[in-house]
């Protein structure tokens, strides 16, 4: 059904796996749109109890995949006849169309699971925080990677890091740094991971016995239960992210600061050593 997805179901889980290895699920445009149908289109009428979303192949994901020219588009100059102001809303228009699976991501009406396996960079951060438990193996290596490109998160890490972790000043540190850091330092010094498996072949085991724990539960205490929670914690998430989309939208207006950074962050040397 899907190019760039693959949907299981054992029960009444749904496994949701992103599925471009050979591009090690880095995520275009075309892959945002159909994380977006699964999640308010496709899963829906299945009404899983539970969902678990992962990556097929060596990593969760590597992030936006800007070396789609659809995505490169977005940071280039634009041409002399166009208005910063259409530019400007332009920008906003395709900033909240990439926002919309993140936010459905978060919130569905069932628990959404990340299992997260080597590289989980920039928008897989932004996928990993929309969900509601995250558990990765020992040698993940995540980043909040936007600010190595010229542009803050406008995705969903900023609104969901700092209310998932304990330790705000850790959230700054990564964020203002955009530096890798290990699934263990996820874990005990930000409090972003609930677990660590030793290995990438127990990630997926594991996180399908948390899965079926959740799903022996009444449907409708685990909808209620993630309902309240989201109420609790997450209130106000649509206007954080009605405001750093305009955020963006404007200053992406300064596309040779941006231009620079991705060409030194797409060096495909430097990706394999993350």
């Amino acid at each position: 059904m899907y190019k760039n997805i693959q949907i299981d179901y054992e029960n009444e889980i749904a496994i949701v796996t992103l599925n471009r290895p050979k591009k090690l699920n880095a995520i275009d445009l075309d892959t945002i749109a159909e994380l977006d149908d699964v999640f308010r289109v496709t899963l829906p009428p299945k009404q899983p109890k539970a969902v678990i979303l992962t990556g097929t192949g060596k990593s969760f994901t590597s992030g936006l995949d800007l070396t789609s020219p659809e995505i490169m588009n977005i940071f280039s100059p634009p041409s002399t006849q166009t208005e910063p102001g259409s530019r400007a809303r332009d920008l906003e228009m395709l900033i909240r169309r990439m926002q919309s699976p993140i936010l459905a991501i978060a919130n569905f009406s069932s628990p959404v699971i990340c299992a997260i396996n080597g590289l989980c960079i920039g928008l897989g951060m932004d996928l990993a925080s929309a969900c509601d438990i995250r558990i990765a193996s020992s040698s993940s290596r995540l980043s909040v990677r936007e600010i190595k490109i010229g542009i803050c998160a406008d995705l969903g890490s900023l609104f969901f890091m700092p209310r998932i972790c304990r330790n705000e000043s850790w959230v700054r540190d990564i964020c203002l740094t955009g530096r890798i850091f290990s699934a263990q330092e996820a874990l005990e010094i930000g409090g972003f991971l609930s677990e660590v498996v030793p290995s990438d072949d127990g990630i997926m085991s594991r996180t399908m016995e948390i899965a079926r724990e959740i799903v022996s539960n009444p449907k409708i205490a685990i909808e209620g239960t993630k309902k309240n929670l989201n109420r609790s914690i997450r209130s106000g998430m649509n206007d954080c992210f009605d405001f750093v989309a305009v955020w963006n939208s404007i200053r992406l207006q300064e596309t040779c600061v941006i231009q620079d950074s991705i060409i030194k962050i797409t060096d495909g040397s430097k990706i394999s050593k993350l």
